[in-house]
Protein backbone atom coordinates (compact mmCIF):
# COMPACT_ATOMS: atom_id res chain seq x y z
CA UNK A 1 0.00 0.00 0.00
CA UNK A 2 1.19 3.26 -0.83
CA UNK A 3 0.38 6.15 1.08
CA UNK A 4 0.73 9.73 -0.43
CA UNK A 5 1.43 13.11 1.68
CA UNK A 6 -1.51 14.66 2.93
CA UNK A 7 0.69 17.29 5.03
CA UNK A 8 1.11 20.75 3.16
CA UNK A 9 4.14 21.21 5.16
CA UNK A 10 7.44 21.29 3.55
CA UNK A 11 10.32 18.86 4.56
CA UNK A 12 12.04 22.04 6.79
CA UNK A 13 9.15 22.17 8.69
CA UNK A 14 10.21 18.05 9.59
CA UNK A 15 13.72 18.73 10.09
CA UNK A 16 14.90 18.11 13.98
CA UNK A 17 18.03 19.26 15.32
CA UNK A 18 21.24 17.09 15.10
CA UNK A 19 23.51 15.73 17.46
CA UNK A 20 27.61 17.36 16.80
CA UNK A 21 30.26 14.75 18.48
CA UNK A 22 33.77 15.46 18.90
CA UNK A 23 36.67 14.37 20.07
CA UNK A 24 39.87 15.49 19.56
CA UNK A 25 43.14 13.84 20.60
CA UNK A 26 45.86 16.66 20.63
CA UNK A 27 48.98 14.92 22.26
CA UNK A 28 50.95 11.48 22.26
CA UNK A 29 49.13 9.62 24.82
CA UNK A 30 50.59 8.69 28.10
CA UNK A 31 50.68 5.18 29.20
CA UNK A 32 49.12 4.54 32.54
CA UNK A 33 50.93 1.30 34.29
CA UNK A 34 49.93 1.86 38.31
CA UNK A 35 48.01 4.10 40.81
CA UNK A 36 51.04 6.31 40.53
CA UNK A 37 51.04 7.15 36.93
CA UNK A 38 47.39 7.82 37.45
CA UNK A 39 47.26 9.85 40.80
CA UNK A 40 50.41 11.70 38.81
CA UNK A 41 48.31 12.99 36.13
CA UNK A 42 44.89 14.03 37.99
CA UNK A 43 47.28 16.12 40.39
CA UNK A 44 48.58 17.93 37.12
CA UNK A 45 44.75 17.93 35.86
CA UNK A 46 43.09 18.93 38.98
CA UNK A 47 42.16 22.66 40.08
CA UNK A 48 44.80 23.18 42.85
CA UNK A 49 42.54 26.02 43.97
CA UNK A 50 39.51 24.05 44.53
CA UNK A 51 41.66 21.15 45.76
CA UNK A 52 40.81 22.11 49.72
CA UNK A 53 37.60 24.10 48.93
CA UNK A 54 34.83 22.16 47.40
CA UNK A 55 34.57 18.20 46.24
CA UNK A 56 35.29 17.38 42.49
CA UNK A 57 35.38 13.90 40.56
CA UNK A 58 37.19 13.64 37.60
CA UNK A 59 37.81 10.69 35.21
CA UNK A 60 40.79 9.10 33.16
CA UNK A 61 40.10 7.46 30.01
CA UNK A 62 42.22 4.81 29.03
CA UNK A 63 42.42 2.75 25.51
CA UNK A 64 43.00 -1.21 25.50
CA UNK A 65 47.35 -0.52 25.55
CA UNK A 66 46.63 1.92 28.90
CA UNK A 67 47.25 4.59 27.05
CA UNK A 68 45.39 7.77 28.54
CA UNK A 69 43.00 9.29 26.20
CA UNK A 70 42.21 12.10 28.31
CA UNK A 71 40.60 13.54 31.19
CA UNK A 72 37.04 14.84 31.97
CA UNK A 73 35.73 16.95 35.19
CA UNK A 74 32.23 15.19 35.93
CA UNK A 75 31.21 16.83 38.89
CA UNK A 76 32.21 19.52 41.22
CA UNK A 77 29.79 20.10 44.54
CA UNK A 78 30.25 20.93 48.25
CA UNK A 79 32.67 20.90 50.86
CA UNK A 80 32.16 17.98 51.65
CA UNK A 81 29.85 16.21 48.42
CA UNK A 82 29.54 15.98 44.94
CA UNK A 83 27.43 13.94 42.97
CA UNK A 84 28.84 11.56 40.44
CA UNK A 85 26.77 12.44 37.30
CA UNK A 86 27.02 8.69 35.94
CA UNK A 87 25.73 9.18 32.76
CA UNK A 88 28.38 12.08 31.62
CA UNK A 89 31.17 9.39 32.87
CA UNK A 90 29.82 6.74 30.64
CA UNK A 91 28.72 8.92 27.41
CA UNK A 92 32.73 10.62 27.86
CA UNK A 93 34.15 7.03 27.58
CA UNK A 94 31.73 6.03 24.76
CA UNK A 95 32.73 9.27 23.11
CA UNK A 96 36.76 8.24 22.97
CA UNK A 97 35.72 4.83 22.85
CA UNK A 98 38.05 4.11 26.15
CA UNK A 99 38.54 0.17 27.50
CA UNK A 100 38.77 1.44 31.34
CA UNK A 101 38.34 4.30 33.00
CA UNK A 102 40.17 5.64 36.48
CA UNK A 103 37.78 8.05 38.84
CA UNK A 104 39.09 10.34 41.46
CA UNK A 105 37.59 12.68 43.75
CA UNK A 106 39.14 15.16 45.78
CA UNK A 107 38.61 14.98 50.00
CA UNK A 108 38.98 18.73 51.00
CA UNK A 109 39.60 17.75 54.53
CA UNK A 110 42.51 16.17 53.63
CA UNK A 111 42.33 12.63 54.93
CA UNK A 112 42.36 10.66 51.36
CA UNK A 113 41.22 7.48 53.30
CA UNK A 114 37.79 6.30 51.60
CA UNK A 115 34.63 6.60 53.41
CA UNK A 116 31.38 4.13 53.33
CA UNK A 117 29.48 6.09 50.73
CA UNK A 118 33.03 6.26 48.80
CA UNK A 119 33.56 2.16 48.44
CA UNK A 120 29.32 2.03 47.71
CA UNK A 121 29.68 4.59 45.13
CA UNK A 122 32.80 2.98 43.28
CA UNK A 123 31.20 -0.40 43.70
CA UNK A 124 27.98 0.68 42.06
CA UNK A 125 29.80 2.89 39.48
CA UNK A 126 31.95 -0.21 38.47
CA UNK A 127 28.32 -2.05 37.61
CA UNK A 128 27.34 0.79 35.36
CA UNK A 129 30.73 0.75 33.67
CA UNK A 130 31.07 -2.72 32.99
CA UNK A 131 27.34 -2.58 31.66
CA UNK A 132 28.85 -1.05 28.68
CA UNK A 133 31.78 -2.95 27.83
CA UNK A 134 34.28 -0.63 30.15
CA UNK A 135 36.24 -1.37 32.84
CA UNK A 136 36.94 0.17 36.46
CA UNK A 137 40.45 -0.07 36.89
CA UNK A 138 40.59 2.47 39.88
CA UNK A 139 39.50 4.86 41.91
CA UNK A 140 41.88 7.30 43.06
CA UNK A 141 41.22 9.91 46.52
CA UNK A 142 43.01 13.11 46.48
CA UNK A 143 44.41 15.51 48.89
CA UNK A 144 46.30 18.08 48.73
CA UNK A 145 49.22 16.41 50.46
CA UNK A 146 48.61 12.35 49.77
CA UNK A 147 46.02 10.27 47.78
CA UNK A 148 44.94 6.66 48.07
CA UNK A 149 43.84 4.13 46.08
CA UNK A 150 41.13 2.29 46.55
CA UNK A 151 42.23 -0.34 43.60
CA UNK A 152 45.39 -1.25 45.64
CA UNK A 153 44.16 -0.96 48.92
CA UNK A 154 41.58 -3.61 47.87
CA UNK A 155 38.47 -1.64 48.44
CA UNK A 156 37.10 -3.24 45.57
CA UNK A 157 38.79 -5.64 43.25
CA UNK A 158 38.60 -4.15 39.26
CA UNK A 159 37.75 -6.75 36.19
CA UNK A 160 41.77 -6.71 35.66
CA UNK A 161 42.74 -7.24 39.18
CA UNK A 162 40.97 -10.25 39.56
CA UNK A 163 41.97 -11.30 36.00
CA UNK A 164 45.54 -11.09 36.95
CA UNK A 165 45.29 -13.14 39.82
CA UNK A 166 44.63 -16.49 38.28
Amino acid sequence: MVKRRKSPFTADEWAVSRFKIKYCLTSQPKVILDSEDAARVFLRMWDEDLMNVQEQIGALYLNSRSQCLGFRLISTGKLNLTNLDTPLLLSCGLLCRARSIILAHNHPAGDPTPSRMDIRTTLQVKKSIELVGMELHDHIILSQDSWHSMADARNFIPTWMSEQAR
